[in-house]
Parts: C-alpha cells; sequence; structure tokens
C-alpha cells in the first residue's frame, strides 16, 4: 500500500488512528507521522502518557534527540521507505528505530501531540524483559554503528559523536561480559 504502520500484537490503537495520522501527511511531503502514547499494564488499564514520543527539536534528529522520538504509532510513507536502504534484517529488537531513521534520512517526520497507541507492559515484552537485556544492548549497538556510519556520508543531519558511539560500544561489551 502507500502508508504502512506496525501495531505490535499485544498492544491496541484506538479506532481514529490511522486517519488521525493520514491526515497529517496532507500538507507536507512527510516521510513519517507519528503520535503519543498511553502506557498500560497487562489488563490495558491506563498507567501514564509516554514521555518518549515527542516532537524532535529543531537542529535535532531521531536519532540524535535526548528529549523528542519517534515511536508507535507512525504511519509511514511507502514511497519513502523505497528511497531507503530498508530495515536491517540482522535486527531482531529495534528494527522499528532502524525504520524510523532511516525514514528520517529522506524526508522530514512531523508529529502530534495526540495519544492513539496503547503500549502493553508486561512481564514479557522484548524490549524490557530482563531474558532480552543483551539482545537489546547489541541490536542498538548495531543500529547505532550503522546510522552513525551512514550519517558521516549523509553529512545534511545531525549525527552522535565518535565518543558517543565508543560509548554505545562499551556499553554493550560491559553488559556482554557482566
Amino acid at each position: 500500500g502507500e502508508y504502512f504502520i506496525f501495531v505490535d500484537p499485544d498492544d491496541v490503537i484506538k479506532n481514529d488512528t490511522i486517519e488521525t495520522l493520514y491526515k497529517g501527511f496532507v500538507s507536507d511531503n512527510y516521510s513519517i507521522v507519528y503520535a503519543t502514547q498511553y502506557l498500560c499494564n497487562s489488563q490495558l488499564k491506563i498507567l501514564s502518557k509516554a514521555t518518549w514520543p515527542a516532537a524532535i527539536p529543531k537542529g535535532e534528529s531521531h536519532f540524535t534527540s535526548q528529549i523528542g522520538h519517534v515511536s508507535a504509532p507512525a504511519l509511514c510513507k511507502r514511497s519513502c521507505y523505497d528511497r531507503t536502504v530498508g530495515i536491517n534484517p540482522s535486527l531482531i529488537v529495534a528494527e522499528d528505530q532502524d525504520l524510523y531513521i532511516k525514514m528520517e534520512e529522506v524526508a522530514p517526520v512531523r508529529f502530534i501531540d495526540r495519544c492513539l497507541y496503547y503500549y502493553r507492559g508486561h512481564d514479557h515484552n522484548m524490549s524490557r524483559d530482563n531474558a532480552h537485556l543483551l539482545l537489546n544492548a547489541r541490536c542498538n549497538m548495531l543500529l547505532a554503528e550503522d546510522t552513525y556510519q551512514r550519517r558521516r556520508r549523509l553529512r545534511y543531519l545531525p549525527n552522535i559523536s565518535y565518543k558517543d558511539l565508543q560509548h554505545k560500544r562499551l556499553e554493550y561489551y560491559l553488559l556482554k561480559y557482566k
């Protein structure tokens, strides 16, 4: 299709999520239109509004920002995805982050400050489960290395420093040998 969206099988979207995000594409050529989410318990009782998904500050990117990030729900434009190198198939987790980073490299992203996604937290979330801690760290390190190298060639989007990249590697190796 012209647009696509990830919805994890244990999460829920509102009835108007796709329509709301789709309307966000009307005025400009965005690669992604995304919103924020509710953090819920395993029974989908709302615990709080997530702070991670937010507008990316001017001069920053999803990859470098400390306060604003693309997250679910994120409606992606297929024509923009086709201009990327595609999602790295070796990433078992963080594949959505890989997608968001690559999509912002071909066109801007837009944030809608509205909760349209219910993120279900439970003991078996791959991003929170202790059994997957090392896998998460490894995938995040590979994602950072790949993005750092690609953005060194692109030069038109903010990049992390080499020192920050080394820190990510160190975190992974410390966790691995712990």
